[in-house]
């Protein structure tokens, strides 16, 4: 927008329709609140999981990427397919994560990291 009024402002010829920048803008997807429902079952379904790989799981694994084992791999990808996934279904990020919240007492770690994850995506208060 900026460059356009710029360019009116400068001595010379007005710009033409090809040296105007164009802005484009994606779609807006009107949510599925059945999808996006399902959406969040599954990303309470990841958290549990992660808590429980993180049970397993030793901080300096998990501090160096390059030596998570499948376990951990699987869980990352679950999560950018999810993210992806609810992202193209136009879902609420923050309605996502009140359900991971809501779930939160039925979720529990044993390992300090665990309860450090579980800590961390509690609502404050």
């Amino acid at each position: 927008m900026l460059a356009v009024l710029t360019a009116s402002c400068e001595p010379g010829a007005p710009p033409t329709s090809e040296s105007l920048p164009v802005e484009t803008v994606a779609p807006t997807v009107a949510p599925d609140p059945g999808v996006c429902e399902e959406l969040a079952d599954e990303a309470v379904e990841l958290v549990a999981d992660i808590v429980d790989q993180l049970d397993e799981t030793d901080y300096a694994e998990l501090s160096d990427g390059e030596a998570w084992g499948d376990e951990l791999i699987a869980l990352q990808e679950r999560g950018s397919a999810l993210d992806a996934e609810a992202s193209a279904a136009g879902c609420s990020a923050g309605g996502i994560q009140a359900a991971v919240r809501a779930s939160l007492g039925e979720v529990g770690g044993d390992s300090p990291l665990a309860e450090l994850l579980v800590s961390l995506l509690a609502p404050p208060g």
